[in-house]
Order: C-alpha cells, then sequence, then structure tokens
C-alpha cells in the first residue's frame, strides 16, 4: 500500500479505529474495553507518526489537500495533521499550499480539520514561528475566514486575546468562527475583564454574535469551578454587567437551546452579593412587550426571568405580577406560562410558599385568586412515594382568601377528570 493510500485511509474513515483494524488483530476482545482503548491509543499514535513522514513530502500533501480539506474528513484527519505539524523544516511550505488552496476554492467548503491539528504540534515545537504567523493571519482575508477556530486550538493569551479583538472588526471572520471559543475550556486563560470586552464587542455585531457570546458566557461560567474563589465571583460580576448591557430586544428565538442556555447564564449571574435594586434594575431589561396584544412573548426572554422566581422571588413578584388597568391580572398568564409545556409550568410555581403567602396577603382580592389560577396544584410527596400531594401553599392560601367560594373555584376550574 502506498504512502498516499494509507494516508486517505486514515482521513476517509469515520472512526480512527477501523472494523478491519480489529478483525485483524486476534488479540482483539469485543467485550474487552480496555483492549479498546488501547488499539484506539496504538492507532492515534501510528497516524500520527504517519502524518509526520508524510511531512517530509509537500508535493504528496499537496496532492491530498482536496481530502485533507473536504467534507468527508474524518477520525484520522486531525492526528495526520498531528503528524505533519511535528515534521520539521516543511511548516511554512504547508501552510503556504493550504493558504493558496483555499484561496483558488474560495467559494467551497474547506475543513480544516486536520490543519487545527497542525497548528497545535506547530505551537508546541516553536511557539515563536506559531505567533508569528497568527499575527500575519489576522491581517490576511483568507485565512479570516477560519481566524477563530484557529486562534483557539492554543491557550489565549494577551496576545491572542488582542488579535481576536482585532479580527471582531473584519467583516471577514463571522460571528459564527467564535462559536469555537464556547468549546471546552477555551476562555479559560481570559481573566473576567477580558471577557466583557470580547463579548460586549461580539453581542453588538449582529444577531449571530449576540446568540453566540451568550452561549461562550455559559461555557466560561461552567468552567468556573477551575477557577479560584476570587476569579469565579469576578466572573460572577462580569457576567452581570454584561446582562445589565444586553440589548434585550434583539435576543431571538432562534434556536432551541437558546432558552435554557440564558436561564443558565442569568442564574450564574444573580449571585448572593447581588442587592435587591440591582436585580431588579436587570429583570426590568428583561421582561418582554407583548408587541402583538396576543401573549405572544419572547420565549428566550422567558426564561431568562425564571431565576428571579427563584432567587428573588419578591422582586420577581413585585416586577413581574402587576395588574393592568382594570386590576387584573389574566394578561399575565402567558407571560408567566411556557406555551410548549403543559398546565403547571407557570413560575409562579418557583417561587418559595412564604414568599409568594406573604405577597397575596397584602392584596387579598386579587393577588390569591391569582396565585391559586397559577400555582401548580400537586408536588412531589415527601415519603418519596410516586403519589403527589397537594402544593403545601394551596390550603393557606385559600384559607386566607376574602372570598373562599371564588378562591375554590379558582382551584376546580383547573381540575380535569382523567
Amino acid at each position: 500500500t502506498s504512502l498516499r493510500d494509507q494516508v486517505l485511509a486514515r482521513v476517509t474513515s469515520s472512526r480512527i479505529v477501523t472494523l478491519h483494524e480489529l478483525e485483524d488483530d486476534a488479540s482483539y476482545d469485543a467485550d474487552d474495553e480496555s483492549t479498546l482503548r488501547e488499539k484506539r491509543k496504538s492507532a492515534l499514535l501510528r497516524t500520527r507518526d504517519l502524518g509526520k513522514v508524510v511531512g517530509q513530502d509537500v508535493k504528496l500533501i499537496e496532492s491530498i489537500l482536496p481530502e485533507l480539506c473536504g467534507g468527508s474528513s474524518g477520525g484520522g484527519s486531525f492526528e495526520i495533521g498531528r503528524g505533519l505539524g511535528e515534521a520539521e523544516g516543511s511548516s511554512d511550505q504547508i501552510i503556504q499550499s493550504l493558504h493558496e488552496y483555499m484561496a483558488f476554492n474560495e467559494d467551497q467548503y474547506v475543513s480544516l480539520i486536520w490543519f487545527r491539528g497542525f497548528l497545535v504540534s506547530f505551537a508546541h515545537r516553536d511557539r515563536p514561528a506559531f505567533e508569528e504567523f497568527m499575527d500575519r493571519a489576522q491581517h490576511d482575508p483568507i485565512w479570516l475566514r477560519y481566524f477563530v477556530e484557529m486562534q483557539q486550538m492554543v491557550d489565549l493569551n494577551d496576545r491572542a486575546f488582542e488579535r481576536l479583538m482585532h479580527v471582531m472588526n473584519r467583516p471577514e471572520c463571522s460571528s459564527r468562527q467564535f462559536s469555537y471559543l464556547a468549546g471546552g475550556g477555551n476562555t479559560k486563560t481570559l481573566i473576567a475583564e477580558q471577557l466583557l470586552r470580547l463579548l460586549n464587542a461580539l453581542a453588538r455585531r449582529d444577531t449571530m454574535g449576540l446568540a453566540e457570546s451568550i452561549e461562550i458566557l455559559q461555557m466560561a461560567q461552567f468552567g468556573s469551578n477551575e477557577r479560584s474563589a476570587a476569579e469565579k465571583i469576578e466572573l460572577e460580576k462580569m457576567s452581570f454587567d454584561f446582562l445589565s448591557d444586553l440589548d434585550w430586544s434583539k435576543l431571538t428565538d432562534r434556536r432551541n437551546d437558546e432558552g435554557y442556555q440564558i436561564e443558565e447564564v442569568v442564574s450564574f449571574a444573580l449571585h448572593a452579593s447581588l442587592s435587591a435594586d440591582a436585580a431588579a434594575a436587570l429583570l426590568q431589561r428583561i421582561i418582554p412587550p407583548d408587541e402583538n396584544g396576543y401573549g405572544d412573548y419572547n420565549e428566550t426572554r422567558k426564561a431568562a426571568m425564571r431565576p428571579f422566581f427563584k432567587k428573588y422571588p419578591r422582586v420577581a413578584l413585585d416586577n413581574v405580577c402587576k395588574p393592568d388597568d382594570s386590576n387584573s391580572y389574566d394578561e399575565l398568564f402567558y407571560l408567566l406560562s411556557n406555551r410548549f409545556q403543559d398546565e403547571g409550568s407557570s413560575m409562579i410555581g418557583l417561587v418559595p410558599d412564604n414568599v409568594l403567602i406573604e405577597w397575596c396577603c397584602e392584596d387579598r382580592d386579587t393577588r390569591i385568586p391569582f396565585a391559586l389560577e397559577h400555582l401548580p396544584l400537586f408536588e412531589k410527596s415527601n415519603d418519596e412515594s410516586d403519589a403527589p400531594q397537594i402544593r403545601s401553599a394551596i390550603i393557606p392560601l385559600w384559607q386566607s382568601a376574602e372570598d373562599k367560594r371564588e378562591a375554590l373555584k379558582s382551584l376546580t376550574d383547573r381540575m380535569v377528570p382523567m
């Protein structure tokens, strides 16, 4: 088998350990996971070594660039690239050949999985040369289209951060490119001040940039346990500042995961040292308007309200649960509920019972009927049995109602025979 064929077999394989490799190994035990791990490790090293050998033949590399950069590049592409990056003396030629290929195929999809592997090894072998390449790439229209995915392969130092801020102003680098910063711990080396600058600039770019900024922030928060206690506090404060300056009117329901992401991000930002006034100011920015008058509220912004009902319940009740001009709470039904969930998903159910009862008793005539219309009727039993029990706040609220008959009707109207 030729060297070229060996490389292509690994590049086009969907897995680094192919079935025929396993079948050819008489020692392979299909039920032994440790054997499979060792087999995979061995295949990775063989593939990387193969890339190192190929790295001495630039002409061969140029001949397989269509396969390396094609959409079918598979399990071995990254490791082939790692090997190419370890080969000394050919890095500049490999980079130049790829640049020429990308320029010639500017209108086609180019996968840089192998080149990301190349950059990891290249940076490890010669960090100054890698930094010089990235300095040039930030000004090159061809490299700019893939700049962030290249930059994020190595820990982000101050020099890398300034490059990212520079390409933020270049239209050739799309906002979608910045989604690579949401992977794993790619922002773990950035301090809170740098992260805030980056997120603010990205959020103001366009709708895609706004969505990506929230995803990056969520992943930075997810990895906050790897930071020191002081750094985590700074990250909490930074998150609150970012959300407070956000243009919430541009937040859309474009992606299904945005509601979950924004709820996690806001919950993290509502840290223990935050004042009720500060929380209320942020909540006022988040509450979506009913622009068409049919209760069609922005679901993503509604999801952002949920953490307030958990962590700052009184703030949420006072700022969200307000009657209309006729002193009715009816218009709040669509704002507080999730139209994609069954009955009982109202945010009122997130409020602790004692807070809800105290709030309702300040205006028994209107607030108690409102709460009984929204509060989940049942909750899980404390004895861990399958049978649910009546929500503990239901009876105290009914007993406190001025008109108990009307309050009871609010409950019975919601009970549907099975």
